[in-house]
């Protein structure tokens, strides 16, 4: 898995996007944290951008 802080617009919260493997696909999950527990916002298929991203960095 690979976590990046969602910086595209200002949410009013600190946002997060995780990629990972489900299924053979990488995904996507939006999230942020509150006081005591991960709230999810979004979970989808990761764009052909991402998914480049994410294979990068888990070769490095």
């Amino acid at each position: 898995m690979s976590t990046v802080e969602d910086e595209r617009l200002d949410y009013g919260e600190q946002r997060f996007v995780t990629f990972g493997l489900l299924k053979g696909r990488v995904i996507a999950v939006v999230h942020t944290e509150r006081k005591d527990h991960t709230r999810i916002i979004s979970a989808r298929k990761a764009t052909k951008y991402e998914q480049l991203t994410y294979f990068e960095q888990l070769s490095n």
